[in-house]
C-alpha cells in the first residue's frame, strides 16, 4: 500500500477550521454581551495559551538554526509554521479585543483604581497604556521580522542549495535568540504578571521561557508522530530520533520543575506579605486541585516514563507523553492566569472552552496553511543516516 503525503487535505480542513473559529467567536461574543468580564477573562486565557505555543515554536526555530542538529530536521518546518510571521500576526490581531477592554482585565489601566492605590501610582511610569502599546508593537515587530527573515532564507536554501544561507541564519538566530529571551521576559511581565501588579518574581521570564520550550517541543513532536506513517515523515521517524525527542522532553520537563519549585521555595522561605498572596490564593478555594494535576502530568508521569531508554524509543509512548504534557500546559496556564482574575475561587465557565476553541481553530488554520508552503522536511539538514525505522 502506498504511503500518502502528510497534510494532503489541508484546504478542506482549513475551510472547516475557519468556519468553526468564526462560529466560536460568535458564541463568545454572545457570552460577552450577557456577561462582559467573564467572557473577556476566558478570551485572555485562550490568547495567552496560544501565545505561549507560538512563541515557543519561534524560540525553537531560532534554536534549531543555531544548533543545526539532526533531530531538528523533521521538526523545523513545524517550528517555522507555528512560530512564523503569519501566526504572530494572527496573535497580534487577536489581541485587539483585549486592548479595547484593557481596564476590565488589568487594574493598572483603570485611572480610578490607580488614584486610590499608592503602589500602582508609583508604577505608572512603566505600567501606563501608551507605553504598554509601544512595547507591544515593538515586541511583535522584532519577532515577526526574525521569523520572516529565517523562513525566507530557509525556503531559499531549499531551492538554491546555497550553503551561505545556513551561515546567514546561524548568525541571525544567534543574536535573535538572545533578543528573543529578553523580549519574552518583558512581554510576559506586561501581559501575565501585571494582572497582579502588586506582585513580582525575578524568575518569571525564565519560568515562561521554559513553559514555551516545553509547549513548543511537545506540540511539534505530537504533530510529527501523528503523521509518522505518511511521507516524508515515514522516512524520518527512527528510534534514534524518538530517543532524542524523548530525552529533550525529559530535560525540559525537569528544568520546568526545577524553576517552578525554586520560585515557590524562595517565596515560601522569605514569607514576605507582598509575595506570599500569589501562592496562598492558588493553593486554596479549589485552585489547589489544578496545582496537583499539573505536578502529576507535567513532572511525575514524564519523569518515571521518559526515564526509561526503551520507552523513549517507542513512538506510541512518546506520543502519549507529549499529549499528556500538552494537557498539563492547558491546565497550568489556567492555574497561572485565572486566579488573578477570578478572586472568589476556582470557577470553570462555558466561555472558557469556547474561547480556547475559537483561538485554536483560527491558529491551526494559519499553521496548516504555512506548513504546506514549502517542503515538509528541509533538504539541507543532516539526514537520519542508516537508522532503522521505529515501530508504531
Amino acid at each position: 500500500m502506498a504511503v500518502v503525503q502528510a497534510f494532503s487535505e489541508t484546504t478542506r480542513v482549513r475551510a472547516a477550521l475557519n468556519l468553526f473559529g468564526v462560529l466560536a467567536l460568535g458564541g463568545l461574543l454572545a457570552g460577552y454581551l450577557d456577561q462582559p468580564t467573564p467572557a473577556l477573562q476566558s478570551y485572555l486565557y485562550a490568547w495567552i495559551l496560544f501565545l505561549v505555543l507560538t512563541l515557543g515554536l519561534l524560540g525553537l526555530t531560532l534554536l534549531a538554526h543555531v544548533l543545526k542538529a539532526q533531530w531538528t530536521r523533521p521538526l523545523l518546518r513545524i517550528f517555522e509554521a507555528g512560530g512564523g510571521a503569519p501566526s504572530l500576526a494572527l496573535m497580534l490581531v487577536l489581541f485587539v479585543p483585549i486592548l479595547l477592554q484593557l481596564p476590565r482585565l488589568y487594574i493598572w489601566a483603570d485611572p480610578e483604581v490607580v488614584k486610590q492605590d499608592h503602589i500602582l501610582h508609583l508604577k505608572q511610569l512603566y505600567l501606563n497604556v501608551p507605553f504598554f502599546l509601544g512595547r507591544l508593537t515593538f515586541f511583535f515587530a522584532v519577532w515577526m521580522l526574525l521569523a520572516a527573515l529565517l523562513r525566507r532564507s530557509s525556503l531559499r536554501q531549499d531551492r538554491t542549495g546555497d550553503p551561505a544561507e545556513r551561515d546567514y541564519r546561524t548568525n541571525l538566530a544567534s543574536g535573535g535568540l538572545a533578543a528573543f529571551c529578553v523580549l519574552v521576559t518583558f512581554a510576559v511581565t506586561d501581559w501575565v504578571m501585571s494582572l497582579e501588579p502588586h506582585w513580582f518574581s525575578s524568575v518569571y521570564g525564565i519560568w515562561f521561557l521554559t513553559q514555551m520550550a516545553v509547549t513548543g517541543l511537545a506540540f511539534a513532536t505530537a504533530v510529527l508522530l501523528l503523521q509518522a506513517n505518511k511521507r516524508p515523515y515515514a522516512e524520518e521517524v527512527t528510534p534514534k530520533l524518538l530517543k532524542d525527542l524523548g530525552t529533550l522532553m525529559f530535560a525540559f520537563s525537569m528544568f520546568w520543575a526545577y524553576i517552578t519549585l525554586s520560585q515557590y521555595l524562595i517565596i515560601y522561605s522569605a514569607n514576605l506579605p507582598e509575595f506570599v498572596p500569589y501562592y496562598l490564593h492558588r493553593s486554596q478555594h479549589g485552585w489547589q486541585a489544578l496545582m496537583w494535576v499539573v505536578a502529576a502530568l507535567q513532572f511525575l508521569l514524564p519523569f518515571f516514563v521518559l526515564l526509561s531508554p526503551a520507552a523513549k524509543r517507542n513512538a506510541r509512548i512518546v506520543l502519549g507523553m507529549v499529549l499528556v504534557i500538552l494537557a498539563a500546559r492547558v491546565v497550568d496556564t489556567f492555574w497561572i492566569v485565572m486566579p488573578a482574575l477570578r478572586h472568589e475561587g476556582f470557577e470553570l465557565r462555558w466561555t472558557d472552552p469556547v474561547a480556547v476553541a475559537a483561538v485554536a481553530a483560527l491558529w491551526f488554520s494559519v499553521f496548516l496553511g504555512q506548513l504546506r508552503k514549502g517542503a515538509l522536511v528541509p533538504s539541507y539538514l543532516p539526514s537520519k543516516g542508516a537508522d532503522s525505522h521505529a515501530s508504531h
